[in-house]
């Protein structure tokens, strides 16, 4: 989650007792953020000789998992907590200036994964549960629902439209809060074919999908409020992969 921050600066650092990973705010203000040096990025060098070992072993079953490269709006909340959704209304050039620094970024590490990698070993984030068909990628959208749709809709989908599409067939936003007031938003994203919901998002399934286009497709984490059999009852099984375990109590009457 915190892969990106350190290119930014921002300390991330690991606690055994809560088994998690955690990242401090950067000191430098809104506005001013600085396009890092990826030639000089540790982080970085080291994830580019893991995607080249995976590739040298020239292997054709397994999958490569990207890290999570995750969204703007994401690394931006990350490394300026709450000021930047304040500077969104205050301040929106600051704020829209760091914003697409961050998704050059962003946009840029895709491209690079994709031109290294072969398309049909390339998964984006947990691709062992979010597995999509070749071509797609994803963005983490869980800090949207700190914002309204309007502010959404101006200074953030245009980002994430942009950064889904470094991938030929689009692809997946992650959810897992309060999302729905952003779905005629999300339905009129071109580059947006998926919508993965887990936790409190998927307890709107029916709003997604009642509200989405019939060419988007929803991914669903089953949970004591939305089982298996309310889901296939609202969906009728269309447009829908579960994500589930085998056997799993969630999945059974």
């Amino acid at each position: 989650m915190h892969f990106i921050d350190s290119f930014f600066g921002s300390r991330v650092y690991y606690k055994k007792d809560t088994n998690q990973w955690y990242n401090e705010r950067i000191s430098s203000e809104i506005g001013t953020l600085k396009t890092p040096d990826l030639a000089q990025c540790e982080i970085w060098q080291t994830a580019k000789r893991t995607a080249r070992a995976f590739l040298k072993h020239e292997v054709a079953l397994p999958i490569f998992g990207l890290p999570t490269i995750a969204s703007a709006l994401n690394i931006a909340v990350n490394l300026y907590g709450e000021d930047i959704l304040a500077a969104m209304l205050i301040e929106p050039e600051k704020a829209a200036r760091d914003f697409k620094i961050i998704n050059d970024l962003l946009i840029n590490l895709h491209r690079w994964y994709r031109s290294v990698l072969p398309e049909r070993q390339l998964q984006p984030v947990i691709s062992w549960e979010r597995t999509q068909p070749p071509g797609h990628g994803q963005i983490c959208g869980c800090t949207t629902q700190l914002i309204s749709a309007k502010v959404y809709k101006s200074q953030i989908a245009p980002l994430d439209n942009d950064l889904l599409g470094v991938y030929p067939h689009g692809g997946m936003m992650h959810l897992c809060g309060a999302h729905s007031h952003f779905i005629p938003v999300f339905k009129a994203m071109p580059n947006l074919k998926a919508i993965q919901l887990n936790d409190r998002a998927a307890h709107d399934l029916e709003l997604y999908f009642n509200g989405l286009r019939n060419d988007q497709i929803i991914y669903l984490y089953p949970c004591e409020g939305m089982t298996v059999d309310k889901a296939m009852e609202i969906t009728g099984g269309h447009r829908l992969v579960l994500v589930d375990k085998i056997n799993s109590p969630i999945a059974v009457k």
